[in-house]
């Protein structure tokens, strides 16, 4: 194998490995932003029923 094909692999396969890395990055933060969500909506809930008693 001649030099130029064995770094326009390991560029690729760089390449590929970077988007998969901001893949997992991007589904971690849209989990973490639904457990925010869900924790804010938990304590409205909360407030809105020590209101109403």
């Amino acid at each position: 194998m001649t030099p130029t094909i064995v770094f326009m692999t390991l560029y690729v396969l760089t390449l590929i490995g970077i988007a998969v890395y901001l893949i997992v990055l991007a589904t971690r933060l849209v989990k973490a932003q639904e457990r925010s969500a869900q924790a804010l909506l938990e304590i409205a809930r909360k407030m809105k029923d020590s209101l109403d008693r």
